[in-house]
């Protein structure tokens, strides 16, 4: 199962309820994921996540039943990188659970990265960059000039790019 889990235009069904299809083969049909089990998949999916609860007093139940779809939920920050990762009803009321990417990429085990070619290092990075930057696209990087060893020549992405390379003399990785 792939956790590569991005935005997706949300369309919810006549009584309100979406969910990322990633998410929803995470999940598997089940009610409950153990709390060790799902950190460990958001680790690894370098995602981080809030859960928004639905004002139970903004509601009839006997009118509205499980009927959610007057609701619309607000991310945690507007324009941050949050995305609805599902909105369903629950024991607790009806709910949104967020998710974004968390700063900086994924991280790998160490112990099982081999050393990258500089040229594998630069592929990697610029996969990286454009899951987080949807507007760039594979032609932008080759319009920046590259310096052979040492950095990109645009101001953002060498910021970014020395970000990155400070990560990898750690001992971090990037997946």
């Amino acid at each position: 199962m792939s956790n590569n889990i991005e935005a997706l235009p949300v369309e919810r069904d006549h009584y309100g309820y979406w969910t990322h299809p990633v998410y929803d083969a995470f999940c598997d049909g089940r009610e409950y994921v153990p709390t060790e089990e799902f950190n460990a998949w958001m680790k690894k999916s370098g995602l981080e996540w809030y859960v928004e609860y639905r004002d139970e007093d903004d509601i009839d139940p006997s009118v509205d039943g499980y009927d959610i779809s007057a609701w619309q939920p607000e991310p945690p920050v507007k324009d941050d990188g949050w995305f609805v990762g599902s909105i369903h009803d629950s024991e607790d009321g009806a709910l949104c659970i967020w998710l974004r990417r968390k700063p900086g990429p994924a991280m790998t085990n160490t112990a099982e990265v081999k050393p990258l070619s500089e040229e594998q290092e630069r592929r990697n990075f610029e996969a990286w960059f454009l899951t987080f930057r949807p507007e760039w696209s594979p032609d932008d990087f080759t319009m920046t000039n590259y310096i052979s060893g040492k950095c990109y020549g645009n101001g953002y992405l060498r910021a970014v790019w020395k970000g990155w390379e400070a990560r990898a003399k750690q001992g971090a990785s990037h997946e």
